[in-house]
């Protein structure tokens, strides 16, 4: 009666009324608007490359609504290629951080935008919806990410009446709005990242997270790292919004094989594999000035070792002029295998490893069951070692051993070496100069997804340190004169006990606390004084421990304090291994014989007692496939 009287017209609700209680703007003019990120203002338009980011970063609506937006809003809303996982690989200062603010930004603004954010994803009306950042540590993602976020939100005039309750303050490390939208800054432990209902999340410069080691295939993946930080977050966000999420990893990258590349590389082999349907979006990698707009307004300069002209900047200039290798991977995104590396000279390490083995010298090989003679009554994962045919000891050797046993317990590296022969060589006076053959290199590899083979259970695999004891005693009992055995500090006072218990010269050495290891090793990979061997990869993609040693071998980094170490995501426990060896294999000497008949001469050696309690060891055939144990 009412509507008759007062001349109403009625209709139904058209398809987007039915959603938005507002017409959000276009991504261009959102950006430009003095209402919102207010960029004309300050006369700056964002590159295609940050703009091209930004669309599939905002795309957040299903695709029928952006039908329909076309239809009523016009072609400026028609969507880009739908995507879920998106990585840009940027120099540092090409405005990364910037982008996915403004990404932050758009996607409440069009959550604000709607009449229940809740019912259009189909969630209780009560849900919270988030949007987070996450970084390594709370200075990048509470000061470099989010407080900014925080003033480009509260000075934007659009956002006044969204907040509720006050206004936060510059120090707030959540950002809440009307309708249940709420903006987090994180950290670096995932473990308290769970829970969250994840529309949209950043891992800011995520080469800065450590990374679970992937050069041995390793399945463990900790929540601190940067492949369990992403897992977490894509689990978060594909269970609660399947379709419309969105996970951005940015950074610059470290090293060559750091976090951001393999997740570009990652990125770009699903782009070429599924092309349109592809889910995830690869950005770079790209150099600072070819994304960020304002330097195109600088000139460019040449200087000396650098070869492509930079901009004229003091600070850009004084970053390449102190460290170039440094310089190209902040800003070129084109790093060296290590910022500062300590060992150069590639030529060097695979000089070093250039002898071709087929096989190991040594084999390892995981089973579950019982060491009856170390009184055990439970089974658990034991370490059985294969010998090859060739693998003797020589006449006049003396062997030392260090094993790395890993603090985290990933991963264990081992290595024998000893001294073979004295090289002549002058310098200031005449000196005589050991030569090192590298025996053996090898590791144990936890896997935190085993299953006893057995009854079908998980049983994780640890490594155990008992398996090093019955190394020295499975090589002990083939001849080998084991000189000297170091471990690093880490729980090694029960093995070192136990091995000097039996006769075996046992002591803590750490490469981490000295660098005397690493400096011993360089001289004399340097001098050609190290003989080491490759063996091939694993038909299944593994990777052999030659090649994983002299990849961390090329990896080693020296800071600024003097400690050598890997940067992050790296690993350097085989090479932990192999420094330690040829520490201990120069200090007992010993020089390789005249060959002749080394099995007599190994054969008239006396052959050491053991005792079969402990784990010690137990005599098995030292043929290539049958295991010791």
């Amino acid at each position: 009666m009412l509507q008759n009287e007062l001349q109403v017209e009625t209709r139904e609700l058209t398809p987007l009324e039915q959603v938005f209680n507002e017409q959000f703007l276009p991504l261009d003019r959102f950006i430009a608007d003095h209402q919102f990120m207010d960029m004309a203002s300050a006369n700056i338009a964002l590159s295609e490359i940050q703009m091209d980011l930004l669309l599939h970063c905002e795309q957040i609506l299903k695709p029928q609504t952006y039908i329909e937006m076309v239809k009523e809003w016009g072609i400026e809303y028609a969507p880009v290629r739908y995507v879920n996982d998106l990585v840009a690989c940027w120099g540092k200062g090409s405005g990364k951080d910037m982008s996915i603010q403004f990404g932050f930004a758009r996607a409440a603004n069009i959550l604000l935008c709607m009449n229940s954010p809740q019912a259009y994803y189909e969630m209780p009306g009560h849900t919270i919806i988030h949007m987070m950042n996450v970084a390594a540590s709370s200075k990048q993602a509470h000061g470099v990410f989010f407080k900014p976020l925080r003033a480009l939100l509260t000075n934007s005039p659009w956002y006044a009446d969204k907040f509720e309750g006050e206004l936060p303050g510059p120090q707030a490390t959540e950002i809440r709005f009307k309708k249940n939208i709420d903006l987090v800054s994180g950290h670096s432990d995932a473990e308290t990242l769970e829970g969250k209902n994840l529309l949209l999340a950043v891992a800011d410069e995520i080469s800065a997270f450590a990374m679970a080691d992937s050069a041995t295939g390793s399945r463990t993946a900790p929540t601190k790292t940067a492949e369990g930080l992403i897992d977490m977050l894509k689990s978060s966000a594909t269970t609660r919004f399947g379709y419309e999420h969105k996970v951005v990893q940015i950074s610059y990258p470290r090293a060559k094989g750091d976090a951001i590349l393999k997740a570009l590389e990652a990125a770009k082999d699903d782009e070429r594999e599924m092309g349109e349907k592809a889910t995830s979006y690869a950005s770079g990698p790209y150099r600072t000035w070819d994304v960020n707009p304002r330097f195109k307004k600088l000139d460019f300069i040449e200087i000396p070792g650098v070869e492509l002209s930079i901009p004229n900047l003091p600070s850009i200039i004084k970053d390449y002029k102190k460290n170039i290798a440094f310089a190209r991977a902040k800003y070129e995104c084109a790093p060296d295998a290590a910022l500062n590396r300590y060992i150069r000279d590639d030529l060097a390490i695979f000089s070093a490893f250039s002898r071709q083995r087929l096989i190991q010298p040594i084999t390892f090989q995981y089973r579950v069951g019982r060491n009856e003679a170390a009184g055990e009554v439970i089974d658990q994962w034991q370490c059985d070692f294969a010998i090859s045919p060739d693998f003797m000891p020589i006449p006049g050797a003396i062997y030392a051993i260090h094993a790395d046993m890993s603090l985290n317990g990933d991963r264990a590296g081992v290595a024998m070496c000893h001294v073979s022969d004295y090289r002549e060589m002058t310098g200031l006076q005449f000196e005589r100069r050991p030569v090192v053959d590298v025996d053996f290199v090898n590791f144990w590899e936890a896997d935190n997804t085993a299953v006893n083979p057995m009854t079908k259970k998980s049983l994780p695999r640890e490594v155990q340190l008992r398996w090093l004891r019955q190394l020295v005693a499975f090589l002990q009992e083939r001849r080998f004169p084991i000189g000297l055995v170091t471990l690093d500090g880490w729980q090694s006072v029960d093995s070192i006990q136990i091995m000097q218990a039996r006769g075996v010269e046992a002591e803590k050495f750490s490469l981490d606390r000295t660098p005397e290891g690493y400096k011993t090793l360089r001289d004399v990979l340097y001098e050609s004084r190290l003989q080491g061997y490759t063996v091939p990869d694993g038909l299944d993609g593994t990777h052999s421990s030659t090649t994983v040693v002299t990849k961390e071998l090329q990896t080693l980094n020296q800071y600024p304090n003097g400690k050598i170490d890997h940067l992050p995501g790296g690993s350097k426990d085989v090479a932990d291994a192999l420094a330690g060896a040829v520490r201990g294999a120069i200090l007992l000497g010993g020089q390789d014989v005249d060959p002749g008949d080394a099995t007599e001469v190994v054969q008239s050696a006396p052959m050491p007692e053991f005792e079969s309690f402990g784990g010690w060891g137990q005599s098995v055939p030292s043929t290539f496939g049958t295991f010791g144990r």
